[in-house]
């Protein structure tokens, strides 16, 4: 395994704590502590900031590993716009669904 150069330790060091800092006062905005209802829905909506970032990272590795280039991401192929498509149609469809089951 290669070593880490010391400037880029530094630099991820610097990025962790800027990250910290961040949600911290995502969290605590401020000096008093928010009741747990609040806290709650903060938590959870960091957690799920959180395995999104992770989730297009693993994607976007993994179109570049497979494609073998290295400035290949999911977006620059489309399917992001692929994506909201499908949901804009999903939404459509069920909207139009709804519509003629649910009770007036």
């Amino acid at each position: 395994m290669t070593m880490i150069k010391r400037s880029t330790l530094i630099l991820l060091l610097i990025l962790a704590c800027l990250g910290f800092l961040a949600t911290s006062y995502y969290l605590f905005p401020t000096a008093s502590v928010p009741n747990s209802y609040i806290l709650n829905l903060r938590v959870k909506k960091l957690l799920v900031y959180l395995l999104v970032a992770l989730i297009s990272s693993f994607t976007t590795v993994s179109f570049q590993a497979v494609t073998g280039n290295r400035f290949l991401t999911p977006s620059v192929l489309g399917l992001e716009s692929f994506y909201v498509l499908m949901q804009s149609l999903f939404l459509a469809i069920f909207w139009r669904w709804s519509q003629g089951v649910a009770p007036r």
